[in-house]
């Protein structure tokens, strides 16, 4: 769920037989027309694992800045890394009230990928931008 140009947004995956996606597909033009929705379905194959990949979490946390997100997604995608959750927020500082942003990711790096430039590469990037990151893998 977000707030995205001023409107609310919600994405959900649907899993079910046929028949029980088509029941759902059914109803949704008059839940739509009852709640003034606009609903709009897309049918996707069933997901599979990739191949090759090792799951990492990375947390990110600064005073609030445009182009935090932006940099360090252009890095994962310069290195094929997936990103496969993204979750941002942004809080009052305790006393002062500053904006601190925070990000939380979970991303999929190909296990040919060298993890320790892919480290280096954040870290350099969050000296520059005054970012706290942590880059570690999933347990």
């Amino acid at each position: 769920m977000a707030i995205l140009g001023g409107e609310f947004a919600l994405f959900m995956l649907v899993v079910g037989t046929g028949k029980q996606l088509d029941a759902v597909r059914a109803g949704l033009d008059s839940v739509a027309g009852e709640l003034d929705l606009e609903l709009r379905v897309k049918s996707v194959a069933a997901g599979q694992a990739r191949p090759g990949v090792i799951c990492y979490r990375l947390q990110a946390v600064a005073l609030d800045h445009p182009g935090i997100v932006h940099k360090i997604t252009g890095i994962l995608r310069d290195r094929g890394v997936n990103v496969a959750n993204l979750d941002t927020s942004l809080n009052q500082a305790p006393i002062t009230g500053t904006p601190i942003f925070s990000l939380e990711m979970e991303v999929q790096v190909p296990v040919d990928q060298a993890v320790n430039e892919l480290r280096e590469e954040l870290q350099r990037v969050a000296g520059e931008d005054n970012v706290d990151v942590i880059f570690q893998p999933v347990s």
